[in-house]
């Protein structure tokens, strides 16, 4: 294909080590802030792809592609986000209160992915005999009560979130003021949400 530029490090070492990694930029290296039209299609889930909520949510993707195993995904990932950063950095993302949450620049171009789980059936997925295994689970008609308690834990956490936070200044000197807790007091005392 006319344009796009492909490089790739092969690694054997020894009898055990058999891997390596593709980059490709679709639009070549000085072309990678350009997005390309992209799709997503799983033929079989047992591995990582690093951007596919994006894809899935708006049809493209920029930047440069990286084919490695399924435990190199991170050191890739890391190592596309470095190169573009010196190479393009308008398009980089913004970084700068606590946790996993310092970085979070609200935007189109930036969102929330959702992950849920559950505790039950311990051991159930794990090694064991070759015997089938069962599992428990509530029926369909009583998981109102455990929507209804996600939704209040979650509205919760984003205000327990939203009070905690102190006045941040990020990157470039970006600021992002603190919640007033004065005024939110007021507002939740007043619509009956504090007694």
């Amino acid at each position: 294909m006319p344009g796009v530029e492909v490089g790739y490090v092969t690694l054997i070492q020894g009898d055990r080590v058999r891997t390596g990694v593709t980059g490709i930029h679709p639009h070549g290296r000085s072309g990678t802030a350009d997005p390309v039209a992209a799709g997503f299609h799983c033929q079989n889930g047992n591995g990582e792809m690093t951007g596919v909520s994006w894809i899935t949510e708006s049809g493209t993707f920029t930047g440069p592609i990286a084919i490695t195993n399924t435990h190199a995904v991170g050191v890739a990932h890391a190592g596309i986000i470095d190169w573009t950063l010196r190479h393009h950095p308008e398009v980089g993302v913004e970084e700068g209160s606590v946790g996993g949450g310092t970085g979070t620049s609200g935007s189109h171009f930036s969102g929330d992915l959702f992950l849920a789980f559950s505790t039950a059936n311990p051991a159930a997925f794990g090694p064991g005999p070759e015997q089938p295994r069962q599992l428990s689970f509530l029926p369909w008609e009583s998981l109102d009560p455990f929507f209804a308690a996600v939704v209040q834990a979650t509205e919760e956490a984003v205000v327990n979130a939203l009070v905690a936070n102190e006045d941040m200044t990020g990157r470039d000197g970006h600021r992002t003021p603190a919640l007033p807790r004065d005024k939110v007091t007021e507002l939740l005392t007043r619509a009956g949400r504090l007694s």
